[in-house]
């Protein structure tokens, strides 16, 4: 009974251990780009205006998409009289090089209005990200099954001085096959809020995914009194995570190792029972 219950146990260790030693392919970048700008108008109560702009660079590479940007400008309105200044900073990222695929945006964006004023804020913000990915073979044969998995964690901050201050801003993360249809989706954080996501798609080996981030941030502040020496209007926003390919045994080597381990716990039954 002994050799039947340890050769049970091997069989199960077995194929455990043929499922956890199955390869994984990988994502490959085939092609992307990424995109973005932040614009800034401020107004006062005497008719002026003044707009701060800036736009990101794409810095992508073979293995890579990147996207980046930041800037620090003043301004000012009534004559002179009422400083402005904006620090911005802009990132976002697509690093395929690895046996991990990981993503990341990053934006952080702040003013400051000097003086006594009545003033009115815009600042709207845009980022975007596009990667076409490669489901590459690690020894796999092309059409076999695998797992995708998506992993994220999304934060948003914002923070005012200034009464009448409005936000609608938020993440989507897209991943869609070659036909475009959707095989995960994200959108959010609201401001001031945490999420976090944990999700597979099933695809195949060969298979292109089309993958996208995006970005769209817009905050108002109503006509209002400056209501410190120097008021502020700041947030900061940020989403990053992880693909990760897993292979799917194939039923037929499943079925296969299954009846060999069989055949090797019947023999074994009988060697017990002449004994």
């Amino acid at each position: 009974m002994n050799t039947i219950k340890t050769t049970l146990a091997l069989a199960a260790l077995s194929l455990a251990a043929a499922a956890g030693s199955a390869q994984a392919a990988r994502l490959q970048l085939v092609s992307g780009s990424s995109s973005g700008s932040v614009a800034t108008t401020v107004s006062s109560g005497a008719g002026d205006s003044v707009q701060l702009s800036g736009s990101t660079v794409d810095l992508s590479g073979t293995a890579e998409l990147l996207g980046f940007g930041a800037g620090s400008d003043t301004g000012a309105l009534a004559g002179g009289s009422v400083p402005l200044s904006q620090d911005w900073s802009q990132l976002a990222v697509l690093d395929a090089s690895g046996a991990t695929t990981t993503f990341q945006m990053d934006l952080s964006h702040s003013l400051s209005v000097s003086g006594p004023a009545t003033v009115g804020i815009t600042q709207r913000s845009t980022l975007d990200l596009t990667g076409e990915l490669r489901v590459a073979s690690d020894g796999e044969a092309l059409g076999q099954d695998v797992a995708v998995r998506l992993q994220l964690d999304a934060d948003g901050l914002l923070t005012s001085d200034f009464s009448g201050t409005s936000s609608t801003a938020g993440f989507t993360l897209e991943v869609r096959d070659s036909a475009n249809q959707l095989l995960a989706s994200y959108t959010g954080p609201l401001a001031g809020a945490s999420d976090s996501l944990d999700l597979s798609f099933a695809s195949t080996v060969g298979q292109t995914l089309l993958f996208s981030m995006h970005w769209d941030g817009l905050t108002d502040v109503a006509l209002t009194a400056s209501p410190l020496a120097t008021a502020t209007l700041a947030s900061s926003y940020l989403m990053g995570g992880t693909l990760a390919v897993t292979a799917v045994p194939e039923p037929q080597s499943a079925l296969l190792l299954l009846a060999g381990l069989g055949l090797v716990a019947v023999r074994a039954a009988r060697r017990e029972a002449r004994h």
